[in-house]
C-alpha cells in the first residue's frame, strides 16, 4: 500500500470529502484525519496512483485550503499501516 501524507486540512473536512478528492486518481484503500491537528493519511493502492494524486492535488484548493501531499515517510506514517 502507497500512503500519502496530507496536510494543511481544513477542520471542517471530513473523510469522506477526503476520499473524493482522491478517488479520480485511482483506488483509495483508506482514509484518516486527525482533525485537531489538520493531517491526514490517504493510502492508495499503488505507487503509480499515488504518485499521480499528489501531482494533481498538492497545491490544489480543498475547502479555500491548499493541501499539501507526499509520500508518508516512516516519520508521517499512519498508526494504521504497517
Amino acid at each position: 500500500m502507497n500512503t500519502i501524507f496530507c496536510s494543511n486540512l481544513s477542520f471542517a473536512l471530513g473523510e469522506a470529502e477526503l476520499r473524493k478528492a482522491f478517488e479520480p486518481f485511482g483506488a483509495v484503500q483508506g482514509v484518516r484525519i486527525v482533525q485537531w491537528r489538520g493531517f491526514g493519511f490517504v493510502d492508495m493502492s499503488s505507487e503509480a496512483e499515488a504518485e499521480k494524486a499528489i501531482a494533481a492535488l498538492d497545491g490544489a484548493a480543498l475547502l479555500g485550503r491548499a493541501l499539501r501531499c507526499q509520500i508518508a515517510t516512516s516519520g508521517f506514517r499512519s498508526p494504521r499501516t504497517p
